[in-house]
Formats: structure tokens, sequence, C-alpha cells
């Protein structure tokens, strides 16, 4: 949710329109709180990229009748990430 705040408050000195899709059900993260649990990442981490990633992006994609992504990864993050955890 802190990725979401910071967009909002730079979308209008970039210029460029935000949409910010969170958790289905949940408009804050209080909200989310009460609906999930503070700690689900913790508890449940498959279940929280379900709820907190996949589920929000998949919406945004159909939402906006996405044709294009661009996600700001340069190549080297891509790679780090790759191996992260393992």
């Amino acid at each position: 949710m802190r990725v979401g705040r910071s967009v909002l408050r730079r979308h209008k000195r970039l210029r460029f329109k935000a949409e910010v899709f969170l958790a289905e059900g949940c408009k804050d993260r209080s909200e989310y709180d009460t609906k999930y649990g503070a700690d689900l990442w913790k508890e449940d981490i498959e279940q929280y990229d379900k709820v907190c990633k996949v589920e929000p992006f998949q919406r945004g994609l159909k939402t906006l009748k996405t044709d294009c992504m661009i996600n700001g990864r340069t190549r080297w993050q891509v790679w780090c990430r790759r191996f992260a955890g393992r």
C-alpha cells in the first residue's frame, strides 16, 4: 500500500494518470487488516501473493483493457530477483 500512496503523490508532478488496484474489497490498509489480517504475509505467503499482487494485477489489466504494461524494472533488478530467497 505504500507504493500506491507514493505513486498517487507523484502523479500530478509527473503528469500521468495513476490507477491503483488494492486487494479486492479493500479501499485502505485498515480494511485489508480486518479482512485478511495484518500478518498474512508471514502466515501464508502464497495467499498473500494472490490477494495483494496477482489478483489486483489481473483485475487492473482487465479493467483498463491493457495492451501493454511497463513495470519499471531494469535488467539487473530482474536478474537479482530471479534468485532471491533460494
